[in-house]
């Protein structure tokens, strides 16, 4: 894992629907559903964002998931939400 700090893009609002978060980017108008896990990750992200070992540390607080799983998952999450410009980044 490296020290690379996530935050919420700028150019994403977003909402609780009916036991759902959904973002919206406003730039390109795409619509995302996150499922359980993910809307988890986007709200630890908050306003100061967080490292992947700081969101990892925070997911096995919560759910029982080994370390192993628990980095792999996330930082495959954080990677994909990056590319799809819903997350900016500091390396």
């Amino acid at each position: 894992m490296t020290d690379t700090l996530y935050y919420r893009s700028e150019n994403v609002v977003f909402s609780e629907v009916e036991d759902e978060t959904v973002l919206l980017h406003t730039e390109n108008d795409k619509a995302y559903g996150l499922d359980e896990t993910a809307a988890f990750v986007w709200d630890q992200l908050g306003d100061e964002g967080k490292s992947c070992a700081q969101l990892v540390d925070v997911i096995m607080a919560t759910y029982e998931v080994d370390r192993d799983r628990a980095v792999d998952d996330t930082q495959r999450l954080l990677d994909h939400m990056a590319r799809e410009n819903l997350l900016t980044c500091n390396n």
